[in-house]
Protein backbone atom coordinates (compact mmCIF):
# COMPACT_ATOMS: atom_id res chain seq x y z
CA UNK A 1 0.00 0.00 0.00
CA UNK A 2 2.75 2.46 0.93
CA UNK A 3 4.57 1.88 -2.36
CA UNK A 4 1.37 2.70 -4.28
CA UNK A 5 0.94 5.87 -2.22
CA UNK A 6 4.50 6.91 -3.08
CA UNK A 7 4.01 6.16 -6.76
CA UNK A 8 0.80 8.21 -7.02
CA UNK A 9 2.18 11.77 -6.70
CA UNK A 10 5.55 10.88 -8.22
CA UNK A 11 4.12 9.41 -11.43
CA UNK A 12 0.89 11.39 -11.72
CA UNK A 13 2.42 14.76 -10.84
CA UNK A 14 4.37 15.26 -14.10
CA UNK A 15 1.39 14.07 -16.14
CA UNK A 16 -0.85 16.67 -14.44
CA UNK A 17 1.22 19.61 -15.70
CA UNK A 18 3.57 19.33 -12.76
CA UNK A 19 0.64 19.41 -10.28
CA UNK A 20 0.57 23.20 -10.71
CA UNK A 21 -3.20 23.12 -10.99
CA UNK A 22 -4.98 23.81 -7.72
CA UNK A 23 -7.19 20.73 -7.82
CA UNK A 24 -4.35 18.41 -8.85
CA UNK A 25 -2.06 19.63 -6.08
CA UNK A 26 -4.77 19.47 -3.43
CA UNK A 27 -5.94 16.02 -4.52
CA UNK A 28 -2.46 14.46 -4.66
CA UNK A 29 -1.30 15.97 -1.37
CA UNK A 30 -4.49 15.10 0.51
CA UNK A 31 -4.70 11.57 -0.90
CA UNK A 32 -1.09 10.82 0.00
CA UNK A 33 -1.31 12.13 3.55
CA UNK A 34 -4.67 10.52 4.32
CA UNK A 35 -3.40 7.24 2.86
CA UNK A 36 -0.27 7.54 5.00
CA UNK A 37 -2.44 7.94 8.09
CA UNK A 38 -4.46 4.85 7.11
CA UNK A 39 -1.25 2.86 6.63
CA UNK A 40 0.05 3.96 10.04
CA UNK A 41 -3.26 2.99 11.66
CA UNK A 42 -3.14 -0.44 10.02
CA UNK A 43 0.42 -1.03 11.25
CA UNK A 44 -0.59 -0.02 14.77
CA UNK A 45 -3.56 -2.41 14.72
CA UNK A 46 -1.27 -5.21 13.53
CA UNK A 47 0.87 -4.59 16.58
CA UNK A 48 4.20 -3.61 14.97
CA UNK A 49 5.19 -0.16 13.81
CA UNK A 50 8.41 0.18 11.76
CA UNK A 51 10.28 3.40 12.48
CA UNK A 52 12.83 5.29 10.38
CA UNK A 53 15.95 6.56 12.11
CA UNK A 54 15.40 9.12 14.83
CA UNK A 55 17.67 11.60 13.06
CA UNK A 56 15.59 11.39 9.88
CA UNK A 57 12.31 11.88 11.75
CA UNK A 58 13.66 14.89 13.67
CA UNK A 59 15.00 16.44 10.44
CA UNK A 60 11.72 16.03 8.55
CA UNK A 61 9.59 17.15 11.51
CA UNK A 62 11.76 20.23 12.09
CA UNK A 63 11.52 21.28 8.45
CA UNK A 64 7.76 20.65 8.36
CA UNK A 65 7.30 22.74 11.51
CA UNK A 66 9.45 25.55 10.11
CA UNK A 67 7.54 25.46 6.81
CA UNK A 68 4.17 25.58 8.59
CA UNK A 69 5.31 28.45 10.82
CA UNK A 70 6.56 30.37 7.78
CA UNK A 71 3.31 29.75 5.89
CA UNK A 72 0.91 30.75 8.66
CA UNK A 73 2.92 33.88 9.53
CA UNK A 74 3.47 34.83 5.90
CA UNK A 75 2.62 38.35 4.74
CA UNK A 76 1.08 36.65 1.69
CA UNK A 77 -1.58 34.93 3.79
CA UNK A 78 -3.38 32.06 2.05
CA UNK A 79 -1.11 32.38 -0.97
CA UNK A 80 1.43 30.24 0.93
CA UNK A 81 -0.93 27.25 1.02
CA UNK A 82 0.22 25.71 -2.29
CA UNK A 83 3.88 25.91 -1.30
CA UNK A 84 3.18 24.44 2.13
CA UNK A 85 1.15 21.56 0.69
CA UNK A 86 3.93 20.76 -1.78
CA UNK A 87 6.66 21.03 0.87
CA UNK A 88 4.89 18.75 3.35
CA UNK A 89 4.47 16.02 0.76
CA UNK A 90 8.12 16.33 -0.30
CA UNK A 91 9.30 15.99 3.30
CA UNK A 92 6.99 13.04 3.98
CA UNK A 93 8.65 11.14 1.14
CA UNK A 94 11.93 10.83 3.08
CA UNK A 95 10.71 8.81 6.10
CA UNK A 96 8.10 7.03 3.96
CA UNK A 97 10.77 5.71 1.59
CA UNK A 98 12.61 4.17 4.53
CA UNK A 99 9.53 2.04 5.21
CA UNK A 100 9.43 0.20 1.89
CA UNK A 101 11.63 -2.65 0.72
CA UNK A 102 13.88 -2.88 -2.31
CA UNK A 103 11.22 -4.75 -4.29
CA UNK A 104 8.60 -2.12 -3.45
CA UNK A 105 10.97 0.63 -4.55
CA UNK A 106 11.26 -1.18 -7.86
CA UNK A 107 7.47 -0.86 -8.26
CA UNK A 108 7.75 2.91 -7.77
CA UNK A 109 10.49 2.99 -10.40
CA UNK A 110 8.26 1.11 -12.82
CA UNK A 111 5.52 3.70 -12.30
CA UNK A 112 8.06 6.44 -13.06
CA UNK A 113 9.09 4.63 -16.24
CA UNK A 114 5.46 4.59 -17.40
CA UNK A 115 5.18 8.31 -16.58
CA UNK A 116 8.41 8.94 -18.50
CA UNK A 117 7.06 7.19 -21.60
CA UNK A 118 3.77 9.10 -21.47
CA UNK A 119 5.49 12.48 -21.00
CA UNK A 120 7.96 11.72 -23.81
CA UNK A 121 5.14 10.64 -26.14
CA UNK A 122 3.37 13.94 -25.49
CA UNK A 123 6.57 15.89 -26.22
CA UNK A 124 7.13 13.99 -29.48
CA UNK A 125 3.54 14.65 -30.49
CA UNK A 126 4.02 18.37 -29.82
CA UNK A 127 7.22 18.43 -31.85
CA UNK A 128 6.17 16.49 -34.92
CA UNK A 129 2.36 16.75 -35.04
CA UNK A 130 1.95 20.28 -33.69
CA UNK A 131 5.31 21.55 -35.00
CA UNK A 132 6.50 23.12 -31.76
CA UNK A 133 10.30 23.52 -31.96
CA UNK A 134 10.76 23.69 -28.16
CA UNK A 135 8.26 21.01 -27.13
CA UNK A 136 8.03 20.87 -23.33
CA UNK A 137 5.74 17.87 -22.84
CA UNK A 138 3.16 18.47 -20.09
CA UNK A 139 5.03 21.54 -18.79
CA UNK A 140 4.92 25.18 -19.85
CA UNK A 141 8.63 25.98 -19.41
CA UNK A 142 11.37 24.03 -21.23
CA UNK A 143 13.72 24.44 -18.24
CA UNK A 144 11.25 22.72 -15.93
CA UNK A 145 10.66 19.98 -18.53
CA UNK A 146 14.39 19.34 -18.92
CA UNK A 147 14.80 18.97 -15.15
CA UNK A 148 11.97 16.43 -15.11
CA UNK A 149 13.66 14.58 -18.00
CA UNK A 150 16.88 14.24 -16.02
CA UNK A 151 15.03 12.86 -13.00
CA UNK A 152 12.83 10.48 -15.02
CA UNK A 153 15.95 9.15 -16.75
CA UNK A 154 17.43 7.86 -13.47
CA UNK A 155 14.96 4.98 -12.84
CA UNK A 156 15.00 4.20 -16.58
CA UNK A 157 18.79 3.79 -16.44
CA UNK A 158 18.62 1.60 -13.33
CA UNK A 159 16.00 -0.65 -14.94
CA UNK A 160 17.97 -0.93 -18.19
CA UNK A 161 15.41 0.84 -20.38
CA UNK A 162 17.89 2.15 -22.95
CA UNK A 163 15.19 3.04 -25.47
CA UNK A 164 13.46 5.33 -22.98
CA UNK A 165 16.82 6.93 -22.18
CA UNK A 166 17.39 7.71 -25.86
CA UNK A 167 13.88 9.15 -26.23
CA UNK A 168 14.29 11.32 -23.13
CA UNK A 169 17.70 12.55 -24.35
CA UNK A 170 16.17 13.47 -27.72
CA UNK A 171 13.38 15.35 -25.95
CA UNK A 172 16.02 17.23 -23.97
CA UNK A 173 17.86 18.20 -27.15
CA UNK A 174 14.63 19.41 -28.75
CA UNK A 175 13.63 21.46 -25.69
CA UNK A 176 17.05 23.10 -25.33
CA UNK A 177 17.43 23.51 -21.59
CA UNK A 178 20.96 24.90 -21.27
CA UNK A 179 20.72 24.74 -17.48
CA UNK A 180 20.01 21.00 -17.53
CA UNK A 181 23.05 20.29 -19.68
CA UNK A 182 25.15 22.50 -17.41
CA UNK A 183 23.87 20.58 -14.37
CA UNK A 184 24.66 17.23 -15.96
CA UNK A 185 28.18 18.35 -16.94
CA UNK A 186 28.91 19.79 -13.50
CA UNK A 187 27.54 16.70 -11.73
CA UNK A 188 29.61 14.44 -13.99
CA UNK A 189 32.75 16.40 -13.24
CA UNK A 190 32.08 16.37 -9.48
CA UNK A 191 31.33 12.65 -9.30
CA UNK A 192 33.61 11.17 -11.96
CA UNK A 193 36.09 13.86 -12.95
CA UNK A 194 38.54 13.17 -10.15
CA UNK A 195 38.65 9.40 -10.68
CA UNK A 196 38.09 9.05 -14.43
CA UNK A 197 40.09 11.51 -16.56
CA UNK A 198 38.04 10.78 -19.70
CA UNK A 199 34.75 11.67 -18.04
CA UNK A 200 36.38 14.66 -16.38
CA UNK A 201 37.53 16.05 -19.74
CA UNK A 202 34.14 15.36 -21.34
CA UNK A 203 32.35 17.14 -18.49
CA UNK A 204 34.76 20.07 -18.64
CA UNK A 205 34.24 20.42 -22.40
CA UNK A 206 30.45 20.41 -22.00
CA UNK A 207 30.69 22.96 -19.19
CA UNK A 208 32.85 25.22 -21.35
CA UNK A 209 30.28 25.11 -24.16
CA UNK A 210 27.53 26.06 -21.68
CA UNK A 211 29.64 28.90 -20.31
CA UNK A 212 30.27 30.24 -23.82
CA UNK A 213 26.52 30.35 -24.42
CA UNK A 214 25.98 32.07 -21.06
CA UNK A 215 28.73 34.58 -21.83
CA UNK A 216 26.96 35.41 -25.07
CA UNK A 217 23.92 36.39 -23.00
CA UNK A 218 25.72 38.66 -20.53
CA UNK A 219 24.53 41.81 -22.26
CA UNK A 220 20.93 40.66 -22.63
CA UNK A 221 18.09 42.25 -20.62
CA UNK A 222 17.31 38.84 -19.14
CA UNK A 223 20.43 38.93 -16.96
CA UNK A 224 19.64 42.38 -15.57
CA UNK A 225 16.05 41.33 -14.87
CA UNK A 226 17.32 38.24 -13.08
CA UNK A 227 19.62 40.41 -10.97
CA UNK A 228 16.60 42.48 -9.86
CA UNK A 229 14.80 39.29 -8.86
CA UNK A 230 17.84 38.17 -6.84
CA UNK A 231 17.96 41.54 -5.07
CA UNK A 232 14.29 41.10 -4.18
CA UNK A 233 14.98 37.66 -2.74
CA UNK A 234 17.92 39.02 -0.74
CA UNK A 235 15.64 41.75 0.63
CA UNK A 236 13.17 39.08 1.78
CA UNK A 237 15.95 37.26 3.62
CA UNK A 238 17.08 40.49 5.28
CA UNK A 239 13.50 41.37 6.30
CA UNK A 240 12.48 37.93 7.62
CA UNK A 241 15.65 35.90 8.22
CA UNK A 242 14.17 33.42 10.70
CA UNK A 243 10.78 32.47 9.27
CA UNK A 244 10.94 33.67 5.68
CA UNK A 245 7.99 34.97 3.70
CA UNK A 246 6.33 31.56 3.43
CA UNK A 247 6.65 28.57 1.05
CA UNK A 248 5.56 29.50 -2.44
CA UNK A 249 4.96 33.17 -1.53
CA UNK A 250 8.01 34.51 -3.37
CA UNK A 251 6.15 35.51 -6.54
CA UNK A 252 3.29 37.14 -4.67
CA UNK A 253 5.62 39.36 -2.61
CA UNK A 254 8.36 40.11 -5.13
CA UNK A 255 6.85 43.43 -6.22
CA UNK A 256 6.81 44.59 -2.59
CA UNK A 257 10.51 43.85 -2.03
CA UNK A 258 11.81 44.70 -5.51
CA UNK A 259 9.70 47.38 -7.22
CA UNK A 260 10.26 47.32 -10.95
CA UNK A 261 11.44 43.69 -11.02
CA UNK A 262 9.72 41.45 -13.58
CA UNK A 263 7.02 39.11 -12.32
CA UNK A 264 8.59 35.78 -11.33
CA UNK A 265 7.36 32.88 -9.23
CA UNK A 266 10.89 31.56 -8.76
CA UNK A 267 14.17 33.29 -7.95
CA UNK A 268 16.09 30.98 -10.34
CA UNK A 269 18.57 30.41 -7.52
CA UNK A 270 17.29 27.69 -5.23
CA UNK A 271 19.46 28.37 -2.13
CA UNK A 272 18.45 32.03 -2.17
CA UNK A 273 14.78 31.21 -2.69
CA UNK A 274 14.80 28.59 0.08
CA UNK A 275 16.26 31.14 2.49
CA UNK A 276 13.74 33.78 1.38
CA UNK A 277 10.68 31.50 1.68
CA UNK A 278 11.56 29.16 4.57
CA UNK A 279 14.03 31.29 6.55
CA UNK A 280 17.76 30.84 6.97
CA UNK A 281 17.65 28.12 9.69
CA UNK A 282 15.25 25.93 7.68
CA UNK A 283 17.24 26.45 4.47
CA UNK A 284 20.48 25.42 6.19
CA UNK A 285 18.74 22.37 7.68
CA UNK A 286 17.36 21.44 4.24
CA UNK A 287 20.73 21.57 2.51
CA UNK A 288 22.45 19.77 5.39
CA UNK A 289 20.01 16.88 4.94
CA UNK A 290 20.54 16.89 1.18
CA UNK A 291 24.31 16.80 1.67
CA UNK A 292 23.92 13.76 3.91
CA UNK A 293 21.77 12.01 1.28
CA UNK A 294 23.84 12.89 -1.79
CA UNK A 295 27.35 12.40 -0.47
CA UNK A 296 27.18 8.59 -0.77
CA UNK A 297 28.66 6.42 -3.48
CA UNK A 298 27.77 6.49 -7.17
CA UNK A 299 24.11 5.97 -7.98
CA UNK A 300 22.04 7.06 -10.99
CA UNK A 301 19.39 8.52 -8.72
CA UNK A 302 21.81 10.50 -6.59
CA UNK A 303 23.60 11.66 -9.74
CA UNK A 304 20.32 12.91 -11.24
CA UNK A 305 19.39 14.66 -7.98
CA UNK A 306 22.79 16.37 -7.86
CA UNK A 307 22.48 17.46 -11.51
CA UNK A 308 19.04 18.98 -10.89
CA UNK A 309 20.25 20.68 -7.72
CA UNK A 310 23.07 22.28 -9.72
CA UNK A 311 20.60 23.25 -12.45
CA UNK A 312 18.46 24.98 -9.83
CA UNK A 313 21.27 27.52 -9.42
CA UNK A 314 20.15 28.96 -12.77
CA UNK A 315 16.74 27.62 -13.76
CA UNK A 316 13.31 27.61 -12.01
CA UNK A 317 13.51 23.86 -11.50
CA UNK A 318 11.20 23.69 -8.48
CA UNK A 319 8.57 26.11 -9.74
CA UNK A 320 6.17 23.14 -10.07
CA UNK A 321 5.46 20.74 -7.17
CA UNK A 322 6.08 17.51 -9.09
CA UNK A 323 9.74 18.37 -9.66
CA UNK A 324 10.26 18.92 -5.93
CA UNK A 325 8.65 15.56 -5.22
CA UNK A 326 10.75 13.75 -7.82
CA UNK A 327 13.88 15.41 -6.47
CA UNK A 328 13.02 14.38 -2.91
CA UNK A 329 12.44 10.79 -4.02
CA UNK A 330 15.78 10.62 -5.81
CA UNK A 331 17.64 12.24 -2.92
CA UNK A 332 15.98 9.91 -0.41
CA UNK A 333 16.91 6.82 -2.45
CA UNK A 334 20.13 6.54 -0.44
CA UNK A 335 18.14 6.00 2.77
CA UNK A 336 18.23 2.27 3.61
CA UNK A 337 15.15 0.28 4.51
CA UNK A 338 14.50 0.62 8.21
CA UNK A 339 15.23 -2.34 10.46
CA UNK A 340 13.91 -0.65 13.58
CA UNK A 341 10.42 -0.87 14.97
CA UNK A 342 8.33 -1.12 18.09
CA UNK A 343 5.77 -3.65 19.21
CA UNK A 344 2.55 -1.87 20.18
CA UNK A 345 0.74 -3.17 23.30
CA UNK A 346 -3.00 -3.73 23.02
CA UNK A 347 -3.83 -1.01 25.54
CA UNK A 348 -2.03 1.64 23.49
CA UNK A 349 -3.40 0.77 20.07
CA UNK A 350 -6.67 2.79 20.20
CA UNK A 351 -4.84 5.94 21.33
CA UNK A 352 -2.17 5.53 18.65
CA UNK A 353 -4.79 5.02 15.94
CA UNK A 354 -6.40 8.30 16.98
CA UNK A 355 -2.95 9.94 16.95
CA UNK A 356 -2.31 8.62 13.42
CA UNK A 357 -5.65 10.03 12.27
CA UNK A 358 -4.85 13.44 13.77
CA UNK A 359 -1.41 13.32 12.16
CA UNK A 360 -2.94 12.62 8.75
CA UNK A 361 -5.49 15.40 9.14
CA UNK A 362 -2.78 17.90 10.08
CA UNK A 363 -0.67 16.98 7.05
CA UNK A 364 -3.70 17.03 4.75
CA UNK A 365 -4.99 20.36 6.09
CA UNK A 366 -3.07 22.59 3.62
CA UNK A 367 -4.40 20.58 0.67
CA UNK A 368 -7.96 20.70 2.00
CA UNK A 369 -7.75 24.44 2.68
CA UNK A 370 -6.26 24.97 -0.75
CA UNK A 371 -9.10 23.12 -2.43
CA UNK A 372 -11.72 25.06 -0.45
CA UNK A 373 -10.01 28.32 -1.34
CA UNK A 374 -9.94 27.39 -5.02
CA UNK A 375 -13.62 26.48 -5.01
CA UNK A 376 -14.51 29.81 -3.40
CA UNK A 377 -12.52 31.73 -5.97
CA UNK A 378 -14.07 29.74 -8.81
CA UNK A 379 -17.55 30.68 -7.60
CA UNK A 380 -16.58 34.35 -7.51
CA UNK A 381 -14.97 34.55 -10.94
CA UNK A 382 -14.37 31.70 -13.31
CA UNK A 383 -14.57 31.80 -17.08
CA UNK A 384 -13.27 28.37 -18.08
CA UNK A 385 -10.01 26.53 -18.64
CA UNK A 386 -7.77 24.68 -16.18
CA UNK A 387 -7.28 26.72 -12.99
CA UNK A 388 -3.79 27.31 -11.61
CA UNK A 389 -3.06 29.03 -8.34
CA UNK A 390 -1.59 32.10 -10.05
CA UNK A 391 -4.67 32.60 -12.27
CA UNK A 392 -7.00 32.27 -9.30
CA UNK A 393 -4.97 34.80 -7.33
CA UNK A 394 -5.27 37.28 -10.18
CA UNK A 395 -9.06 36.90 -10.14
CA UNK A 396 -9.11 37.24 -6.35
CA UNK A 397 -7.09 40.47 -6.52
CA UNK A 398 -9.56 41.97 -9.00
Amino acid sequence: MLAALLALPLAAGPLLRGAEGVRALAALQSTFTVGLAVWLSARVLLGHLPLPSRRLLIWAAALATAGAAAAFSSPAGARSLPGLASLLLALALFPALAEISKDERALVDQALRVAGWLCAALALYQRFALDRPAAAGPFDAPEVWCAALVMLAAPAYERGDRLLLCVLAFCGLVAGGLGAWWGLAAALWLTRGWRAPFWGRAAAAAAVVCLIVVYNRLGSPELFERARVWRGAAAMVADRPLLGVGPGAFGALLARYAPGAPAAADARLHPLQAAAEWGLPAALLWFAGLWHCLRGGPSPKRFAALAVLLQSLWDPVFSVPSNLWLFSYLAASSIPETSEGVNVPWRLRPALVVAAAVFGLLLAAPGALLRARAERLEKLAWTGGVPTWSSLLERDAR
